[in-house]
């Protein structure tokens, strides 16, 4: 008989399961990634991810672009090799579409370059220009769809370099936008999209027309993240936000512009940090008619106006900023703000004579004068570099010397060297090129890389151990590419290397990148702070862990970090007490989850819906009631660790370890979701009970679609739980009602089950399933607990009911629809299997609403 009952040895069980799904993963991505490119001069972390259709070539198999958009089907490959296209291209089809050596596609000064109209395009290496002027603003490349990628292209001549109308989920990476005449990116109408590490530089109009406005500017639009950008030279101002909120603007340069850094104007609850804004015509930051907006690290210095300057503006918190050398003031104030947070205020170099520190600790004893109002900062810095988070270890001995290393001419050669020769507290200042080396900082220095020309330096450890290791407290790493640690795959069970390996504490990490690697970075101690680090292109992209599940760390701060393009973006493993802010995590087959979900430090992580998960919000709620997840909160992933009527429906939740997760959390509801590409779909961990699932579709997770543990007296029904590993698996759980759902064509099996009694199962249709059951050491109920009402073939029937299953050869001699043959299931039996599937039976019963089974 096929659909048999097999063993749980067959099954793997959750244990050995996620061993073997992940291992396949790791195996999958280190494929692919030693694969060859067919265009490695534009190749991304997109080509791992990305599958292809068919592979389109222009021009060998079309002479023009537009050609072959029309020709390809959806998820196609156009490869496009270097020329000039003369016409103006609309991607009407869910395509990737990649230059070879610098294609041109020249719009002749009418209408766009590019103009994306279909979801989930990827465009890269492409040059675009000279599109029209005008009202109707055409853009180098225009974006009026969701959930692109704009990667390394060179966009110039046009009214708006880039431009997003009413568009989500865009990812906007590694592109040069300058000489444009309005703008080098606006966004109308948009939200959640990530502008990443592009230059909108000079964009100041063409020919005769010098009216430009902005290199980004952003109208009405909201929940953006714009990072480590350089947006310099723009005719009015760096960037604009016009009525536009909740946007994160963090880690950009914006310099030697004509007119304002930064400015914000009608513009509320934005988070402006980390941002460099200097030598500006005007202010550095500006804030008209703006409300409660925080402004924390920024750098705003050698502005020709003021270093910050707000007017009409109120409830705005301003903490931690260096105003420096401003030619006006460092700061005016017309309105009501707060300007320290009890503790840290700002520096102002206008305010060196009046401050005096005579305890020394880094505060001025008196309140700095706002200028313009009455306005106080009641904690001004007596420097620029005192951190927000807790203070180092003061060096031991020595301290206080620079050593610079670099190929010649420096004092060393080698940063290890130089580590070495060094004392606690000096710096170490790495120029521009490649070290062929492993650095073990056990030292607490400042270990700082310096572009001197030639980029960032460059630590490789050719496979050999960690580029960098720190050993010492209290150090600070920052300014580096590390690459190609050795190290085992992402869920080994071993974290021996990584490109950045944090074995100690209180030390500080910023402003690194890391690819290649086994893992970006990984913090096995408590106290550290990541910040502005990104961790793309490795196995691994940041791992939090501990030594072992009985000795938990944690502690750690990680704000403004990007985990891109990785087999996993960001794991916590058995780390607690950790602060999470505005990381992003994005492209990754897996983007974020907890690998050891069952220890206690689950609810003590801190993690706010500033993280984004391929630009939608991650909701790490602990111990919350009565609230609502939908559709209008753009969740990417839920947790719900001691809560209690949480609601999550109307949600697509994709690509992350869990699509939700509750951990002794009850009367709640999960419905009307889409979840799919997780680890687990929907997970219940322990002391989850009268909770309902009802209504969602569970697709293609690694898995399971919904996955009961510890949990009892929930109910599962009208869900469609299909290609995963198994559709529902049960582990010491009881008193579940599972009913009325589609579970057809998983893996392994329709159902696992282990160690859980007394559940009832009935009217499910078991379809195509590699395995319908597979059970071990566990007793439940395979029909309706009741005598149920229903009609079949235009008969009324009373009678228990049990599942439909594949395979299922008994014969139905009294026409009611149930089989006179038991179907086995592992020891137990179903004594009233279905002869069709359930659609086919309306049932009369308040169960379901007397209307039959609908899904």
């Amino acid at each position: 008989m096929k659909g048999k009952v097999g063993s749980l040895a067959a099954l793997g069980g959750p244990t050995n399961l996620v061993a073997k799904t992940m291992l396949a993963l790791v195996m999958a991505a280190l494929a692919m990634l030693c694969a060859p490119s067919m265009a490695q001069e534009s190749a991304k972390g997109s080509d791992i991810y990305q599958s292809y259709g068919e592979m389109i070539h222009v021009p060998g198999d079309f002479a023009g672009v537009q050609e072959a958009i029309d020709a390809a089907s959806p998820g196609d490959l156009i490869v496009v090799d270097g020329g000039i296209y003369r016409e103006n291209v609309n991607v009407t089809k869910r395509l990737t579409l990649r230059g070879l050596n610098m294609p041109v596609v020249d719009a002749g000064e009418n209408g766009s370059a590019i103009i994306l109209s279909a979801d989930g395009i990827v465009l890269e290496g492409f040059s675009l220009k000279n599109s029209g002027v005008g009202t109707a603003q055409p853009a180098g490349i225009t974006v009026r769809s969701d959930d692109n990628a704009i990667l390394n292209n060179t966009v110039t001549d046009s009214w708006n370099g880039i431009s997003l109308w009413d568009s989500k989920g865009n990812v906007v990476r590694d592109n040069h936008v300058s000489y444009n005449t309005w703008a080098g990116i606006y966004l109308e109408n948009s939200t959640n999209n990530v502008i990443a590490n592009n230059n909108f530089s000079s964009n100041a109009g063409r020919g005769l027309i010098r009216s430009g406005f902005a290199g980004i500017h952003l109208w009405n639009s909201s929940h953006n993240t714009i990072i480590e950008n350089v947006v310099k030279d723009n005719p009015h101002f760096g960037i604009e936000l016009d009525s536009s909120g909740e946007n994160i603007i963090a880690e950009n340069d914006f310099r030697q512009n004509q007119g304002v850094g930064i400015r914000l104007w009608d513009s509320n609850n934005n988070s402006i940090s980390g941002n460099r804004a200097l030598d500006n015509q005007l202010s550095g930051i500006e804030l008209q008619d703006s409300e409660n907006n925080t402004i924390a690290g920024n750098y705003a210095s050698g502005n020709i106006g003021r270093g910050i300057f707000l007017t009409d503006s109120q409830n705005n918190f301003i903490y931690n900023n260096c105003f420096a050398d401003n030619n006006e003031y460092d700061a005016y104030d017309d309105g009501t703000n707060r300007w320290d947070d009890g503790k840290v205020g700002n520096h102002y170099s206008d305010f060196i004579e009046g401050c005096e520190d005579e305890d020394g600790d880094g505060i001025c004893d008196d309140a700095y004068e706002i200028f313009g109002g009455t306005n106080l900062d009641g904690h001004p810095l007596v420097r620029c570099d005192i951190p927000l988070s807790a203070p180092k270890p003061a060096p031991q001995t020595g301290g206080g010397a620079t050593y610079k290393v670099c190929a010649e001419g420096c004092d060393f050669a080698s940063i290890s060297e130089a580590m070495e020769a060094a004392s606690p507290g000096d710096l170490i200042e790495v120029c521009s090129g490649t070290y062929l080396e492993t650095v073990n900082v056990t030292k607490p220095v400042i270990l700082r890389g310096v572009d001197t020309g030639g980029g960032m330096p460059i630590i490789d450890a050719r496979h050999e151990g960690s580029p960098i290791k720190l050993s010492a407290d209290g150090g600070v790493v920052e300014g580096f590419h590390v690459t190609n640690s050795s190290g085992k795959g992402v869920f080994s069970g071993s974290y021996v290397d990584a490109g950045i390996m944090v074995n100690s504490e209180g030390n500080t990490i910023r402003g690194n990148v890391a690819t290649n690697n086994s893992y970006g970075i990984i913090v096995a101690s408590g106290n550290n702070t990541l910040a502005s680090n990104n961790a793309s292109g490795n196995r691994g992209g940041i791992l939090l862990s501990s030594i072992s599940p009985s000795d938990i760390t944690g502690g750690n701060v990680l704000e403004r970090n990007v985990a891109d393009y990785n087999v996993v973006g960001m794991i916590i493993s058995f780390s607690g007490g950790n602060i999470l802010r505005n990381n992003s995590m994005s492209g990754n087959y897996l983007n974020f989850g907890y690998n050891g979900w069952g220890d206690d430090a689950t609810a003590t992580n801190d993690i706010d819906a500033s993280n984004l998960v391929n630009g939608r919000r991650i909701y790490h709620l602990v111990n919350v009631s009565d609230a609502v997840i939908d559709s209008s909160s753009n969740a990417g992933t839920v947790y719900c660790i001691g809560c209690h009527n949480i609601t999550v429906r109307d949600s697509v939740l994709e690509k992350n370890m869990e699509g939700v997760f509750l951990t002794n959390t009850s009367n709640s509801r999960i419905e009307g979701n889409v979840i799919a590409n997780n680890t687990r779909g929907i997970h219940l961990n322990y002391h989850c009970y009268n909770n309902s699932i009802r209504s969602n579709i569970a697709i293609n997770n690694a898995e399971s679609g919904v996955y009961l543990h510890g949990s009892d007296d929930n109910v599962i029904e009208r869900n469609e739980l299909t290609e995963s590993w198994s559709g529902i698996y049960l582990s010491n759980s009881a008193g579940n009602t599972i009913r009325a759902n589609e579970i057809r064509d998983n893996r392994n099996a329709g159902m696992g089950i282990i160690g859980s009694d007394d559940n009832a199962v009935y009217l499910n249709n078991f379809i195509n399933n590699s395995n319908n059951i597979q059970s071990s050491s566990s007793s439940n109920k395979w029909n309706s607990t009741e005598v149920l009402t229903y009609t079949y073939e235009g008969s009324s029937f009373d009678s228990y009911i049990g599942n439909f299953w594949t395979y299922y050869k008994g014969k139905d001699a009294d026409g009611d629809g149930i089989g006179e043959m038991p179907y086995l299931v592992g020891a137990d039996k179903d004594n009233y299997p279905l002869m069709e599937p359930i659609e086919n039976y309306a049932v009369v019963s308040k169960e379901f609403g007397g209307v039959g089974v609908e899904r």
